[in-house]
């Protein structure tokens, strides 16, 4: 175990995706050019698995304004 480390989540393939959906979502992410990018956060939340994976993959256990 080890504790979470804060980051963004810009995109996730989808559980079903296949390895072509996932190697070419690689090539684009590869691809980004973020260091100069400045967005503000509205909402910071801490998520977690969701106990029902059939309807959402995480759930939010706590935010801050």
């Amino acid at each position: 175990m080890r504790p979470p480390k804060a980051h963004v989540t810009l995109a996730r393939p989808q559980r079903s995706a296949t390895l072509s959906q996932r190697e070419a979502a690689l090539v684009w992410a590869k691809a980004l050019r973020l260091r100069d990018v400045r967005v503000r956060l509205g909402a910071p939340a801490l998520y977690t698995w969701a106990e029902d994976r059939s309807r959402a993959l995480f759930r939010i256990v706590t935010t801050r304004p």
